[in-house]
């Protein structure tokens, strides 16, 4: 079963050549890691990871083209044919030396034994040799997936003391796989949840970004406060917990997702608690989406019609996704959708769906002897605006019309 769905993947072919190259030359090498977990729970896996007997000087040996993207921690990444996505090869390894909560000063090459000692769940640090055709556990990890159980390899203390992210890691693979953390896992990680302020916020973002695409985010933020972790990644913040709970029943766009948490939150003004995102580390794009769905929902929400802010919001680029965003939201806060009077107002004002050319130009106004200056610019938006309330005007009408302050 387990190799039926390991073969849809499109690496396959690539990385059956380079196990079988490997063992060619006498060496070990099997998949490993999320693949093998994946696959046994009857998922399709995202990356197929090669781990191997052979070092990076070896495996550099047998193929042609290896970028050693880690080669003093045994990895390298082997690219078989031109235009193929690389496969990562790992040396199997021991970690020693944890300082900075993150990576390991000293590793030695190692067994396939030890190599899954010093992984981090259960789960994770199984093995399948394609030529044997077998899953080598040597941890439990096929028994805690059995019983959808969450535990980590050896002493939880130590695995979280080594690499502090695992600590989130264990709220999204809890969330993620509908699993259960282990009792002594729990404890260990309520006990270290401080410890995750010792990660870069860009670490952070990354294992947010991965929760909004799994089937119950809400989980996720449910883990966060059973382990202790929510205070440290958003100090203060209090929840609307329904409106949570149901926008977040199923995965979502990850702009949505960062910008549900502005909405949705209870403590701070909705600018104030952008802002506070920051400490996330979050792209231009992903800010500048947060910033315009404030601006739409404010202006849907307004008393009265705006021509100037539906023309800015109809030039942003992603408003469509932001509409159906805002809708998702409303109905997760059990309010009006915005969808109805954002079509009513395209349907008037932006009829092809997009904003009609401007009728007038810069060029227009100087040869009328309007000089460039202060209200230059201000006056060309003011006929445009004109322009879009009255599409029956012509430009020789929108010339002589009275600019309004």
């Amino acid at each position: 079963m387990i190799e039926k769905i390991l073969e849809k993947h499109i690496q396959w072919p690539q990385v059956v050549e380079i196990c079988q190259r490997l063992q060619a030359k006498g060496y070990e090498a099997v998949l490993a890691g999320g693949c093998v977990r994946d696959a046994l729970l009857g998922r399709a896996a995202k990356d197929l990871d090669v781990a191997t007997s052979a070092t990076p000087d070896q495996v550099e040996e047998i193929f042609e083209r290896v970028i050693a993207v880690g080669k003093s921690f045994g990895v390298c990444r082997v690219v078989l044919d031109e235009g193929s996505e690389p496969i990562e090869v790992a040396t199997f390894r021991e970690e020693f030396d944890y300082k900075d909560g993150r990576r390991p000063e000293r590793v030695v090459f190692s067994s396939l034994q030890e190599d899954a000692k010093r992984r981090d769940f259960t789960i994770n640090a199984m093995f399948y040799d394609l030529q044997k055709k077998q899953v080598i556990d040597v941890v439990g990890g096929r028994q805690d997936l059995k019983s959808k159980v969450l535990r980590t390899v050896g002493k939880p203390e130590e695995r979280f003391q080594e690499d502090s992210l695992r600590l989130l890691r264990a709220a999204r693979f809890s969330a993620q796989l509908g699993f259960s953390a282990e009792a002594q896992t729990l404890e260990a990680i309520r006990q270290q949840a401080h410890q995750l302020s010792r990660v870069s916020r860009e670490r952070w973002q990354d294992e947010i970004n991965k929760v909004f695409s799994i089937d119950r985010p809400n989980d996720f933020f449910m883990n966060l406060k059973k382990m202790n972790l929510e205070e440290i990644l958003f100090p203060g913040w209090g929840w609307n917990d329904s409106a949570l709970k149901s926008f977040f029943a199923s995965s979502c766009l990850q702009p949505w997702g960062w910008a549900s948490l502005v909405f949705l939150q209870t403590t701070f003004s909705q600018d104030v608690a952008l802002k506070n995102l920051a400490q996330f580390k979050l792209s231009n794009q992903l800010s500048h989406f947060i910033e315009v769905s404030l601006m739409a929902d404010r202006y849907l929400n307004a008393s009265s019609f705006e021509t100037k802010k539906f023309i800015q919001l109809m030039k942003e680029k992603e408003i469509e996704s932001v509409i159906k965003f805002l809708d998702r939201l409303k109905l997760a806060c059990g309010l009006v959708s915005v969808k109805p009077l954002w079509v009513q107002y395209k349907n008037k004002y932006a009829p092809q769906g997009v904003l009609p050319l401007p009728l007038v130009s810069g060029d227009d106004l100087l040869n009328l002897g309007i000089k460039p200056g202060a209200g230059f610019g201000e006056r060309l938006e003011s006929i445009y605006v004109r322009q879009i309330e009255e599409p029956s005007l012509t430009k020789e009408l929108l010339l002589k019309e009275p600019v309004k302050n």
